[in-house]
C-alpha cells in the first residue's frame, strides 16, 4: 500500500487491483462479467432482500433521499433494479448505467412487468459512458454498492459533472455479506486468502480530500 497517507485514491486503486487479482478477473474491473448470466442476476435480486421481505429497508433509504416528482435521476450500477424500480415510481425519469447485459435484461423485464416506462438503460461501464450521451443535468446521481471502478476519484468527479443536485453513494463500511462468505470458503476452494475490495473509510477520504483541494 502507498506510503502517502493523503493519496487515498491510490490506496483505493491498490486494494481494488488486489481484489481483482484474487478473483483472477483483471480484465473485468467492475465484476460485470461475473453477473452476466440470467441465473446470477436473478439470484442477486433474490438475495438482496427485495424478494424476501426486507425491502422495507430500501423504502426507508429512498424516503430519506427526499425525491421530488420532477426529478431526473441517474443511477450507476443498478443491477436488477432493487432501488431503480421504486425510485422510478416517484420521479419523472431514471437513467440507469449498467455494464452487465444480464442485469440490464432483468431490470428491463421487471420494468415491463410493472408497466414502468420512465427507465432508460445504458449498457456500459460508468468509466466508458460518454457524458454527451447522458443528455441532461441530473437532480440526483445515485450509486448503491456498485463502485467497481479502479479510479474512484475520476468516477466521482464524473458523477458530479453531470449532476445539478446531489450525489448519493452507498458503500460498505465493513465486509459485505459476500465478503464474509468468501473469506470462509475461498481458502478451501482456491488455496489462497480472499482479498476484499476497498471500503467506505478509503472512499470517505477520497471525497474529503477533493473537498479540501477545491477550497
Amino acid at each position: 500500500m502507498t506510503n502517502n497517507r493523503n493519496d487515498w485514491n491510490e490506496q483505493w486503486k491498490e486494494q481494488m487491483i488486489k481484489c481483482m487479482q484474487c478473483r483472477e478477473i483483471p480484465e473485468d474491473p467492475g465484476f460485470a462479467g461475473y453477473w452476466n448470466t440470467s441465473e446470477r442476476a436473478n439470484n442477486y435480486l433474490k438475495y438482496s432482500g427485495f424478494e424476501s421481505g426486507i425491502n422495507g429497508q430500501i423504502n426507508t433509504i429512498i424516503n430519506q433521499i427526499n425525491l421530488a416528482k420532477d426529478y431526473h435521476v441517474l443511477e450507476i450500477g443498478p443491477g436488477p433494479g432493487v432501488f431503480t424500480i421504486p425510485i422510478a415510481k416517484l420521479v419523472t425519469s431514471v437513467t440507469a448505467v449498467e455494464p452487465s447485459s444480464a442485469m440490464a435484461s432483468v431490470l428491463q423485464e421487471r420494468s415491463l412487468s410493472e408497466n414502468i416506462k420512465n427507465i432508460s438503460v445504458i449498457q456500459k461501464r460508468w468509466e466508458d459512458t460518454n457524458i454527451d450521451e447522458l443528455g441532461q443535468n441530473y437532480d440526483l446521481v445515485f450509486a448503491s454498492f456498485s463502485l467497481g471502478m479502479i479510479d474512484i476519484k475520476e468516477a466521482i468527479i464524473k458523477m458530479i459533472s453531470v449532476c445539478k443536485g446531489k450525489v448519493i453513494i452507498l458503500h460498505h463500511v465493513d465486509g459485505s455479506p459476500f465478503d464474509c462468505l468468501y473469506k470462509m470458503v475461498w481458502p478451501s476452494l482456491y488455496n489462497k486468502e480472499y482479498i476484499p475490495g476497498p471500503k467506505s473509510d478509503v472512499l470517505f477520504n477520497v471525497c474529503f480530500r477533493q473537498v479540501i483541494l477545491a477550497q
